[in-house]
């Protein structure tokens, strides 16, 4: 809302003994409503009294920019039987309420410090590797591979409409450990674990 106040100001001269209004006398505010993108607004007000009486009123939100991610699954890989790397692929639902879904990706690693790693009785580490694909149906090497703490690159497709995609997941967290690592530790039956945090970031 842009406020113009225009005033005229008053003139006066003598005529055959009498004193003459010339001009114009008036102070008006003209309020322009600018119609934008995002709409325009009216001044808050009181109506008249009369037959009908009609007042306006002044309404205003903010729609932040907003993520979620669901339908994440605990990773249970099992018992590895010697051969060949693990891997699971989890597929989840990612909700962005920003331009074309788009978002970014950190992982973070509870036990690993600057790596990704599961941890056994606080005394032996395994390392594992994570990946992010922005469609579902992927695998860890058709995904973008995440390094522990930092920011992906922007990935797009998140849902803009439905917090629950709509029933139907739109990413694909995948783990994989290599068999180099899991050749390299001890064998026991304490299982090695780990808390991975994934968190989404609006773009």
């Amino acid at each position: 809302i842009i406020n113009f106040s225009i005033e005229a100001k008053m003139k006066t001269y003598n005529k055959s003994g009498k004193t003459l209004l010339a001009g114009l006398l008036a102070t008006s505010l003209l309020t322009s409503s600018l119609l934008v993108s995002s709409g325009a607004m009216a001044l808050t007000a009181d109506g008249p009294l009369g037959a009908i009486s009609a007042g306006t009123k002044d309404i205003s939100i903010t729609v932040a920019a907003l993520v979620k991610i669901s339908n994440i699954d605990t990773a249970t890989f099992g018992t590895w039987d010697g051969t060949g790397p693990m891997e699971l692929n989890d597929e989840v639902c990612i909700y962005a309420n920003t331009a074309s879904g788009s978002y970014t990706v950190t992982g973070d690693s509870t036990e690993g410090g600057t790596a990704f790693e599961l941890d056994r009785s606080g005394t032996t580490s395994l390392a594992y590797a994570v990946a992010w694909k922005s469609t579902t149906g992927g695998t860890f090497s058709t995904g973008t591979a995440l390094s522990e703490g930092v920011a992906s690159p922007t990935f797009t497709g998140g849902d803009t409409s439905s917090q629950t995609c709509s029933s139907s997941d739109n990413a694909t967290i995948s783990i994989q450990i290599l068999e180099a690592s899991l050749q390299g530790v001890t064998g026991g039956v304490v299982a090695f674990t780990d808390v991975l945090t994934i968190t989404i970031s609006p773009v």
